[in-house]
């Protein structure tokens, strides 16, 4: 694959860690570099490192994983209006080609950062910083290639293992999925062997992110015990807990330094570097309280089925709006199938489409509802898994679950994944969760989709088949 094994020629290195203060760090730029002019010292292997998180921020925080690939395939969102529908409606009719722009897109940037983290694991142990700063270094490369990896697993399935930048071919096979599991659990159990707690810069790689992203990888593999054992482990650092308010306000931007996000990608109000989310959720004409903001002619909306599965006293449902003021006053009734999600709600700082609501790729209630699935599918229904659940459900409001009410695995299996549903709309987990419980295609089928058993993978982009003769084209496409 040219992307990932390419010589690093970097005009400019772009960084998007954020400081205490919600700015970016300062940005050096570089007409050229080598490894014995750049890669040999402390600030140029930083400079890499730093580089390698924009990337998979830039791809998590984006619409074409979020809600695309993420969620248009799912029973909880659909999208109507914009130059956005005729992409949407692959995604939604289980129709995309192989040569669909969005998923390559999410492809390079994914491979982008491992591009960018081999280079820093290559090149760091032989350039001169302290032992402390090297250590650190590594460990936060390892942990984003790892990241990277697991993602790209859970869309593609196998992909190219890539390890190294001083790698010689240009074409790379799949890997087995066995020696991908177990490098992207040995990666990332390491990083969060040699991660600290906290790091001075938000939005860097600490122990939690390492064992959080672990723990979700896990869990999706279906590894129920190493699973367990994981979130057991993150619960017992004693450093997360859950928001109290369930409304939708752990989303806002004043709120976004919280003990609930074990990894997070930071948002600022900046072209390219903000939350557009609600620029596509907010409904026509729909009155803003900090104008002006831009409004798209897409139209993100949430299917009034799913709506209506969540108890009428869940707090949670109170990130949904049924109607709404407009511009001019008059308050408009939302029909069948437009609720709209404003989970990201709005930020007072911003002008456009960029906000600066963070987006959260593990939080802390994720970790206790995966520990109850795997304690669910090691043993079925027990007190200790409904305790961990009923955590995330008394924020909510909603009354405690009783180990009676359940009789059987498959019956708290059904539970959790509603359970995950009404916690995770507007996240990009509903793919995931669909998968894991083998409902995927089968639910699009009830939703009149033509979908096939092998779509649970998305196709090798075609982009990269021309690139690399090597790789083999998922069965089905």
């Amino acid at each position: 694959m040219k992307l990932c094994i390419a010589s690093i020629g970097l005009t400019a290195l772009l960084v998007t860690i954020t400081t205490a203060c919600e700015k970016p760090l300062d940005e050096d730029v570089y007409s050229l570099f080598t490894p014995t002019t750049f890669l040999n010292n402390d600030s140029g292997i930083r400079a890499v490192l730093n580089a390698t998180y924009k990337p998979v921020h830039s791809a998590v925080a984006d619409i074409n994983y979020q809600y695309l690939a993420s969620e248009l395939t799912t029973d909880l969102l659909t999208e109507q209006g914009g130059g956005l529908e005729a992409s949407a409606k692959f995604f939604m009719d289980y129709n995309w080609p192989t040569s669909e722009p969005r998923l390559y897109g999410i492809w390079t940037q994914f491979f982008s950062a491992i591009r960018d983290a081999n280079v820093v694991i290559d090149n760091a142990p032989q350039a001169t910083m302290t032992d402390a700063n090297r250590a650190l270094y590594m460990a936060e490369a390892r942990f984003v290639r790892a990241t990277a990896y697991s993602l790209l697993y859970d869309l593609w399935g196998p992909v190219p293992l890539v390890v190294s930048s001083k790698q010689e071919t240009l074409e790379n096979p799949r890997a087995a999925e066995a020696d991908l599991f177990k490098f992207i659990e040995d990666e990332l159990r390491a990083s969060a062997d040699a991660l600290p707690l906290t790091q001075a810069e938000y939005g860097r790689a600490t122990k939690g992110a390492a064992l959080g992203v672990l723990c979700k990888f896990l869990l999706n593999t279906k590894q129920w015990q190493k699973t367990a054992d994981v979130a057991d482990q993150i619960i017992k650092l004693g450093v997360y807990e859950l928001f109290a308010d369930r409304t939708g306000t752990l989303f806002l931007v004043e709120n976004e330094r919280n003990k609930e996000y074990l990894f997070t990608v930071p948002a600022i109000p900046i072209a390219g570097q903000g939350n557009v989310y609600l620029a596509h959720a907010a409904p026509p004409g729909y009155a803003f309280k900090f104008p002006p903001k831009e409004k798209f002619a897409a139209n993100f909306k949430t299917p009034t089925a799913f709506y209506n599965t969540f108890a009428a006293d869940d707090k949670r449902r109170l990130a949904f709006i049924t109607e709404y003021k407009n511009t001019a006053g008059a308050t408009v009734k939302l029909g069948a199938n437009d609720i709209r999600s404003l989970k990201f709600n709005e930020d007072p700082a911003s002008r456009d489409r960029w906000a600066g609501n963070d987006v959260p790729l593990v939080r802390y209630a994720d970790i206790l509802l995966s520990r109850a699935e795997a304690l669910n599918e090691l043993n079925g229904p027990t007190q200790a898994a409904l305790d961990l659940i009923n955590q995330v459900r008394k924020p909510a409001g909603v009354p405690a679950l009783v180990l009676t009410d359940f009789k059987s695995k498959e019956q708290l299996r059904d539970h959790l994944l509603n359970e995950r549903g009404w916690e995770f709309f507007s996240e990009g987990k509903r793919r995931q969760d669909l998968i894991r419980h083998g409902k995927l295609i089968s639910s699009a089928k009830s939703r009149g989709k033509t979908a096939q058993d092998f779509q649970v993978h998305f196709p090798i982009p075609q982009q990269e088949k021309d690139a690399n003769r090597a790789i083999v084209q998922t069965k089905g496409y």
